[in-house]
């Protein structure tokens, strides 16, 4: 069996979320996700953070 890594499980993650949000009515744009630190350096705990593709 394959390895899987982490932004491969949040790319399944977010093929299984948009369907839900779309029968809820709402438009979901490309989304890209990745793993990486935060823009604090790694200071305290962060969920997670979104960044605009201009940022990029």
């Amino acid at each position: 069996m394959a390895q899987v890594n982490r932004e491969q499980r949040l790319m399944k993650a977010v093929e299984h979320i948009v369907p839900i949000f779309e029968r809820a009515g709402y438009a979901v744009p490309v989304v890209k996700v990745s793993v990486g630190f935060p823009s604090t350096g790694g200071k305290g705990r962060h969920l997670g953070q979104c960044w605009s593709s201009k940022a990029a």
